[in-house]
């Protein structure tokens, strides 16, 4: 497993602050495209193919090192090395009936 520089260490800790103010702000829909805008760079990208069932048969995720784990129906949670561990992730993604991919934060 790789050691995480002290710069690595100050990433993730500026992320998971963005990440609470994203908790507390984005009630209305003006502040949560704010904050997703700030939080770009820190994103997965990610390459959906649904079947006739709209199950999701392909996660490409763009960003390297990303795990990724399918829940129940449309909902997968995604967890960068050193944010979260595998069973409690802080990024979790709702993909709508329309494709509409808004990330929704979880502690």
């Amino acid at each position: 497993m790789k050691r995480q520089s002290p710069k690595d260490s100050a990433e993730i800790a500026v992320f998971k602050a963005r990440l609470m103010v994203y908790n507390k702000e984005c009630d209305e829909k003006v502040e949560r495209e704010k904050v997703t805008l700030l939080l770009k760079d820190k994103l997965a990208v990610i390459d959906l193919e649904h079947d006739l069932h709209n199950e999701i048969n392909k996660l490409d995720f763009l960003e390297e090192g990303l795990s990724a784990k399918e829940l129940e129906g449309d909902m997968v949670r995604i967890a960068k090395p050193g944010y979260a561990q595998a069973q409690d992730p802080l990024i979790k993604i709702n993909f709508g009936d329309e494709g509409e991919c808004l990330p929704t934060f979880i502690n």
